[in-house]
């Protein structure tokens, strides 16, 4: 992401990718090390879409739901999204998300996507976490998953798909109807995901019974019995 940032404040064109085979300092949210072993997918593509600013948040949505189109699509495999940006299979993170832009007044100049999908890398034992090889049992061209992916990724973040993605991803949405945890810098928040809203932000209803809009933080899958 480092690299990607440097490239579009010089100027590129949309959907340039840069692609790394390994990460030495693999980052995910808030800062945190993200495993990046040889074997997985580790990448950023620089969108340059027409859009306003407060539009930018839909690129992440329609990132995650190409990703999950694609492996449906090439792999059969029924991946779901878990807000704000994992995607779970069999329970187990198989890729997760990293957005970030830069805006000149109200005009985006460039939203960068940075990914990682365990693809042949078989991930520390200790994460709650699972690979294309393990599931199908074989290895996977990666490059193929890549191409497959911008060019989802490519038809996605045009009209009409950009304005309903929303609609479309929650069709693939594992969180809500879920009891969850929120954790983000100031507060912790439970209660029971009731939906993401048209700006992406999760509905959820406290244990208090009243209904908070969450539109950041860690999202934690509870077992209420």
């Amino acid at each position: 992401m480092d690299t990607a940032r440097k490239i579009a404040q010089k100027g590129c064109s949309d959907l340039t990718t840069v692609v790394a085979s390994c990460q030495s300092k693999g980052r995910g949210r808030l800062q945190r090390d993200w495993d990046s072993k040889a074997g997985g997918l580790y990448f950023t593509v620089i969108l340059k879409p027409l859009i306003p600013a407060t539009l930018a948040y839909k690129a992440a949505f329609c990132a995650g739901l190409s990703m999950v189109c694609t492996l449906k699509q090439e792999f059969g495999i029924q991946a779901m999204l878990k807000w704000p940006n994992d995607i779970l299979v069999q329970g187990q993170k198989i890729c997760g998300l990293l957005a970030e832009s830069e805006s000149a007044g109200d005009d985006i100049r460039y939203i960068n996507i940075g990914m990682g999908l365990n693809v042949n890398n078989t991930p520390s034992p200790e994460l709650s976490a699972i690979s294309l090889k393990k599931i199908l049992g074989y290895e996977v061209d990666i490059k193929l998953i890549l191409a497959k992916f911008l060019a989802e990724l490519n038809i996605r973040m045009q009209l009409p798909f950009f304005d309903n993605v929303i609609c479309e991803w929650k069709k693939y949405c594992s969180t809500i109807n879920r009891f969850v945890r929120i954790e983000t810098s100031i507060a912790t928040i439970e209660g029971l995901a009731k939906d993401v809203d048209h700006n992406g932000g999760l509905v959820l209803e406290r244990k208090d019974g009243v209904m908070q809009t969450i539109v950041y933080g860690d999202c934690f899958y509870q077992n209420i019995t």
